[in-house]
């Protein structure tokens, strides 16, 4: 394997198989977070082996690549399969019987017959399966079965897309009535074979209690953050929002709230319209600019696009206040992954979120301010708040604390997962079952 970057110390090293759908450089959160555990894992002197879906087949990422430098040394960890390899029907017919599984099938037959080879040439520690989508674990269940080790799951969104909140539900078929009851299998079948189960949030772990119906342990470990060295314009007053926002994703993270804030600000402080920028990051639809041109926010609003991840983290440096918009639903369940890098830049977060939460929950350390979705006012004098600090040179006092930074600092996030699997492997050697 390819020498390890920079290290934090001298810990005995542990061999790790990652089983990864989403991985980089597939241009998604899934895959972001993922690649910054692997980095983190190759700093303490681990050795790890990924095995994920080749990113030109990626279910929704279709040729969708961040080539981000961050990511070069990673190519030499990674092993990439094809979503439906070529082989005959009899297999792909034989692999779903074997593995219980309507879905990737052959996939998680070739993660296996690789990792096995990989076990015997030498020998893995610990099976670490990480979702969306939730196949990883039933890659990562037969795994440990087979290898004899200790499986840790992370569980990074709800279970399967059918239970995410909120998320427009229609009519079923009876394949997808079928594929959703051998989902829920396999949700149950993780939760209590696991070795352990991790999350990045209480609140979705008690979630996954809740459809699951198993009460169960489980240890939370927040996403890694990143930061760029960049300084702010002194000038004008920066905004940054990064990632999806729509008006018909199903995912209801609509900007018309915020733009109709901004349109508050630049009624009340007109010098505001030169003053004050926002920058929309990510994947955007075309209604959005039509919003912004019909709220007057040109001269305000910019949407960038799509971005490498490591230049939305050169925007978000640049940011003196970063923006955080919330999918509608009575709970927040999540942990934005973005979250992580807004804060371990150093940035004021104003979120637009509910009130029973996560980020309503974090809002209780500095650093954090939240406001209801559906609250413009309340959100347009929350941004006026920011600009007359920004303007008396008073931003600083809105910083992130401390501890909020060490929830989501590399080192602390990566150090308590290596203890945890420690401990595994004493409770389990490798080949007890």
């Amino acid at each position: 394997m390819p020498a390890v970057i920079q290290s934090y110390g001298n810990e005995k090293p542990s061999r790790i198989l990652i089983i990864s759908p989403y991985f980089v450089p597939t241009a998604n959160s899934e895959a972001f977070c993922g690649g910054k555990v692997v980095l983190g894992l190759l700093k303490r002197h681990c050795q790890v082996a990924v095995l994920t879906l080749s990113p030109d087949q990626s279910p929704g990422y279709l040729g969708r690549r961040d080539e981000s430098k961050y990511w070069d040394l990673l190519k030499g960890y990674t092993y990439q399969f094809p979503a439906s390899p070529k082989t005959s029907k009899l297999y792909a017919i034989d692999s779903a019987l074997r593995y219980k599984t309507l879905a990737y099938a052959r996939w998680i037959a070739a993660v296996i017959e690789k990792s096995q080879m990989l076990h015997a040439a030498n020998k893995f520690d610990i099976v670490y399966s990480r979702s969306l989508p939730m196949v990883a674990h039933i890659a990562g269940f037969w795994l440990s079965k087979y290898l004899g080790i200790p499986w840790i799951a992370n569980i990074n969104d709800p279970w399967d897309w059918h239970h995410i909140p909120l998320l427009e539900k229609k009519k079923a078929s009876l394949y997808q009535c079928v594929s959703q009851s051998v989902s829920n299998y396999w949700l149950r079948r993780t939760i209590e074979n696991a070795d352990l189960v991790t999350y990045p949030s209480d609140r979705l772990w008690k979630f996954h209690e809740k459809i699951s119906g198993i009460h169960h342990r489980a240890e939370v470990l927040a996403h890694i953050g990143y930061g760029r060295e960049v300084t702010p314009d002194r000038e004008v007053f920066t905004i940054v929002h990064a990632g999806v926002l729509g008006l018909d994703t199903g995912l209801r993270r609509s900007p018309l709230p915020i733009l109709q804030a901004l349109k508050i600000v630049q009624n009340r402080i007109p010098e505001t319209n030169g003053k004050l920028r926002v920058f929309f990051i990510g994947g955007e639809e075309a209604g959005i600019r039509s919003l912004v041109k019909e709220y007057e926010l040109d001269q305000m609003v910019k949407c960038t696009g799509m971005l490498h991840y490591e230049e939305s983290l050169k925007c978000i440096a640049s940011a003196h206040l970063c923006l955080l918009l919330e999918m509608e639903m009575d709970e927040g369940i999540y942990l934005p992954s973005k979250l992580a890098d807004y804060v371990t830049a150093g940035k004021p977060v104003l979120a637009v979120s509910p009130k029973d939460g996560v980020l309503s929950d974090l809002s209780r350390t500095s650093g954090i301010f939240r406001v209801d979705s559906d609250d413009p006012k309340a959100i347009g004098d929350a941004i006026i708040r920011y600009y007359n600090a920004f303007k008396n040179n008073e931003l600083e006092s809105y910083a992130p604390s401390k501890d909020l930074r060490l929830k989501f600092d590399e080192e602390n996030v990566v150090g308590t997962f290596l203890d945890l699997a420690s401990r595994l492997r004493n409770l389990r050697p490798v080949g007890a079952s």
